[in-house]
C-alpha cells in the first residue's frame, strides 16, 4: 500500500483563493442619469499616454502531487512568472513574458524558466 495524505482546505486557503479571484468577476455599473454626462478616466484627447498602454499580470503557485513530502516519489515547487503588455493599438502589441520557480526535492534549487519578447498581431482573417 502506497503512503498517502489526506488534506483538506484550510479556511485561510479559502480566503485567499476567493480574494485572488473576486478581481475577475468584478463588473463595472454605473448609473448615467439625463443631466449627467459619461466620465472617463482617460482623456480622449490624450492617445500619446504610455503608461495608459501598459498591462500585465503576475502569478505565483505552489505545485505538489499526492505523496508526502518524505516520500521519495513527492514533487513539490514554488513557481512564479509574470507577463507586460504595450499595445500598439487594438491589433498590435508587443509583450514579455518571464517566470521561474523553485524546486523542494531533488535538485533543490531556484531556476528560471523560458522568457519570451514577441509581438501580437490579432485580426490576420475577418470572418
Amino acid at each position: 500500500m502506497q503512503h498517502t495524505t489526506k488534506w483538506m482546505m484550510t479556511p485561510l486557503a479559502m480566503l485567499l483563493g476567493t480574494l485572488f479571484s473576486a478581481p475577475s468577476f468584478a463588473v463595472e455599473t454605473s448609473v448615467i442619469d439625463s443631466t449627467s454626462t459619461p466620465e472617463s478616466t482617460q482623456n480622449e484627447g490624450d492617445t500619446s499616454c504610455i503608461v495608459c498602454k501598459f498591462s500585465g499580470a503576475v502569478y505565483l503557485s505552489y505545485d505538489t502531487n499526492i505523496y508526502d513530502k518524505d516520500d521519495y516519489r513527492s514533487v513539490r515547487n514554488f513557481s512564479w512568472g509574470g507577463d507586460l503588455v504595450y499595445s500598439f493599438s487594438s491589433d498590435t502589441k508587443a509583450y514579455f513574458s518571464t517566470g521561474g520557480y523553485r524546486a523542494l526535492e531533488d535538485e533543490v534549487g531556484t531556476y528560471a524558466t523560458d522568457s519570451v519578447l514577441g509581438l501580437q498581431y490579432t485580426n490576420l482573417y475577418r470572418f
